[in-house]
């Protein structure tokens, strides 16, 4: 279980550090310049593919046996798993 959240943290703190760098790239094209389209495009792609596909089943499995194990968290838990559900649109729009 720990190493499940530590990957779950990694996850988060990988992807904080890859929206940075496409938001910089962002400002590069919007100064019109020439950002690095193919890091664009590499980081675009694992946004679109990797937090469904492989994070957000993790996350939501790890929610899913708190809400077993304590009712009293679904509260707590249910907005996160609709926000995932939403991301996913989001994304794939």
């Amino acid at each position: 279980m720990k190493h499940l959240i530590e990957s779950l943290h990694e996850d988060h703190r990988n992807l904080s550090k890859l929206l940075r760098l496409l938001e910089t790239n962002l400002l590069i094209l919007q100064s019109d310049n020439d950002p690095d389209y193919f890091l664009m495009f590499d980081i675009i792609e694992y946004i679109y593919s990797y937090p469904d596909v492989f994070h957000h089943p993790r996350e939501d499995l790890l929610y899913q046996k708190a809400m077993e194990r304590d009712s009293s968290v679904r509260e707590g838990i249910e907005p996160v798993l609709q926000q995932h559900a939403e991301l996913k649109k989001c994304t794939h729009r």
